[in-house]
């Protein structure tokens, strides 16, 4: 029993020390990869009978080079959905990404509304731009409508499977006549990341990957109801 005990501390050690030189390698080929990261604000401009509503939130964004070989390029991004109080215990919510796809993501929005292309566009010289804040990317930045992000509303912000999607053409269908959006802006700042809003309001959202706003019902996903789509980090990840 003795000598089979330590043959297992053996194989453990060894374990232990492969996977340690496992990670230094892979964080010194990380570290030998460009990377690019800023702070963006978004902010949000609605028009109603009353005047402009706005809605701000800063993320962290960060691109590295070659860190995914099957695209060239790999993004992370920090923060919270931008929230817009509308009056009378509405709120507006822009996502942290395109629902349900995911395809646009707040680490893209920029990138794809300064190369003027639906598809990515990365390139050194435009992630130069963005990191100085010159060039494209020297002041504020209205977004075309494709590279919005999903915007939402819900009936009681007590109940996550309330929530509604928003067509940024037709406001007015969830917050009352002459309620429209007047445009959507991204803008490098120096400012900190936003922490806190979206929490305060939706105060059953957890900070780990996977939940939904509504529990599974089985079927075909393509036909799931729209509060099955919506994830939790859609409105923050920390």
């Amino acid at each position: 029993m003795k000598f089979l005990a330590q043959i297992l501390v053996k194989i453990f050690a060894v374990i232990a020390i492969l996977l340690l030189a496992i990670i230094l390698v892979w964080g010194l080929l990380l570290s030998s990869y460009p990377t690019y990261s800023w702070h963006q604000k978004m902010t949000v401009e609605v028009e109603t009978p009353d005047g402009i509503k706005t809605g701000s939130s800063v993320t962290s964004v960060k691109w590295v080079d070659g860190s995914n070989p099957a695209i060239g390029w790999n993004s992370y991004y920090k923060g919270e959905a931008v929230v817009v109080d509308m009056g009378e215990g509405r709120y507006l919510f822009a996502l942290l990404r395109r629902v349900p796809t995911g395809r646009l993501q707040m680490s893209s929005m920029l990138i794809g509304a300064l190369s003027k292309r639906k598809s990515l566009g990365a390139s050194k010289k435009l992630f130069d731009e963005i990191v100085n804040k010159h060039g494209r990317a020297s002041g504020v930045v209205e977004l075309p409508d494709y590279q919005y992000p999903t915007l939402v509303t819900f009936d009681d912000l007590d109940d996550s499977t309330s929530v509604q999607k928003v067509d940024s053409h037709n406001m007015a269908k969830y917050f009352g006549e002459g309620v429209k959006l007047k445009r959507i802006t991204l803008e490098v700042t120096d400012e900190p990341v936003t922490r806190g809003t979206v929490g305060k309001l939706l105060t059953w959202l957890v900070d780990y990957s996977g939940p939904r706003l509504a529990p599974a019902i089985g079927g075909n996903i393509a036909e799931a109801p729209f509060n099955r789509l919506v994830r939790h980090l859609d409105f923050w990840r920390k």
